[in-house]
């Protein structure tokens, strides 16, 4: 076949899509290659060739031309018995299509943009909707290369009404590492919509009972979400977040439970209901703690930086931590100048000494410049 011909069977094929109304796969795959680099096109001819050695099933858009060349294509009896091709819910096709979408993804950002602009966003939606477990896992990953980095992608998914997909599929076992992952990006510039579509729940369970990969990912989301919305961070709030963001302070890795050291941080800013509430769930001796733990740096500042803002709320919680000793870790904080709120405790915790310039601190043998 000639490339004039190849070029006018292409174009009538997306044009019979298009009057179908069928998911636009061949256009996303030819808009995404068209914005290719001559290297790019040659990793996925290089993919495809390999795929081509197991004997895949066709790449999405030429399930048309595969027919026309097959006579054993999938057929079903209608009730009157005449012949149809099966319908894309039974379809073997219907993996690929997310899987190829999701690997042509991965080559540029040009390439997400032009398959968000095809239609790919909506497409992958759908079919994390309504596909099989397999197919809704393919889907998801496809969606999360997507989303990533790409603002039109991610407004394309929420118009899409992906959101409110994400978070109904969001306890799967299978799918609940990835959705997090998605929903952690769309939260910093779509929180409202997540928080409308009830994905705080949901997230704060993925907290309390997924695997640690997913559960890490819910923890950034949430953070996420407290960061964008002070309706958000209320939602949290009242759904259980800071009991199931405390729990992972007292088990887990150094680093899991920085992180969730992080997302309460976000928390318990200008918040003293939010504060107290984590002094109620016994979290200062698991803090002070981390904060010690020479062998998790980043962990052991976030969770400084959270007792710091917990020593700005009240007496009690100034004595609580001065007697686990945790002031030491704030006037180190202190004295990096890192964390602005760190300065502001520690002059809480002085008490003048003999001297003008002296002070020593609650639970501290050592004595600084005041004001330190």
């Amino acid at each position: 076949m000639s490339s004039s011909a190849i070029f006018e069977e292409l174009q009538r094929q997306v044009q019979d899509e298009a009057r179908a109304g069928s998911p636009p796969r061949l256009l996303c795959m030819l808009a995404a290659i068209s914005k290719m680099s001559p290297t790019e096109r040659e990793r996925c001819m290089e993919f495809f060739a390999a795929a081509g050695a197991q004997q895949p099933l066709p790449p999405p858009g030429l399930d048309t031309l595969t027919s026309k060349s097959n006579p054993k294509s999938p057929v079903r009896s209608s009730p009157e018995g005449s012949p149809q091709r099966t319908s894309p819910e039974a379809s073997p096709q219907r993996p690929s299509i997310a899987t190829t979408l999701g690997h042509l993804a991965t080559f540029s950002p040009e390439s997400r943009a032009a398959i968000g602009r095809a239609g790919g966003v909506a497409t992958l939606t759908q079919l994390a909707r309504d596909g099989s477990t397999e197919v809704k896992a393919q889907s998801v990953s496809a969606l999360l290369s997507l989303v990533q980095g790409s603002a039109e992608n991610q407004a394309a998914l929420v118009a899409s009404g992906g959101i409110a997909v994400l978070v109904d599929i969001a306890e799967d076992r299978e799918l609940r590492a990835d959705v997090a992952r998605t929903l952690g990006i769309l939260a910093k510039s779509h929180a409202s919509a997540i928080v409308a579509a009830g994905g705080v729940p949901v997230l704060i369970r993925l907290v309390r009972d997924a695997p640690s990969s997913a559960s890490g990912f819910a923890v950034f989301a949430l953070r996420h979400l407290a960061i964008a919305r002070e309706d958000a961070k209320t939602a949290i709030c009242r759904s259980g977040g800071i009991s199931a963001l405390c729990r992972l302070l007292h088990e887990g890795a150094a680093e899991a439970r920085g992180y969730a050291a992080g997302a309460l941080t976000v928390l318990v800013e200008g918040s003293r209901h939010a504060q107290q509430l984590v002094i109620a769930e016994g979290c200062v001796l698991p803090l002070v703690g981390l904060a010690e733990d020479g062998t998790a740096p980043d962990a052991s500042r976030r969770a400084s930086v959270l007792l710091a803002h917990l020593a700005l709320g009240s007496d009690d919680a100034r004595c609580l931590i001065a007697s686990a000793g945790g002031v030491p870790p704030i006037v180190r904080l202190a004295r990096d100048g890192s964390c602005k709120y760190a300065a502001l405790a520690v002059r809480l915790f002085a008490v003048p000494t003999a001297g003008n310039h002296q002070a020593a601190y609650w639970g501290s043998n050592a004595t600084f410049a005041a004001g330190a």
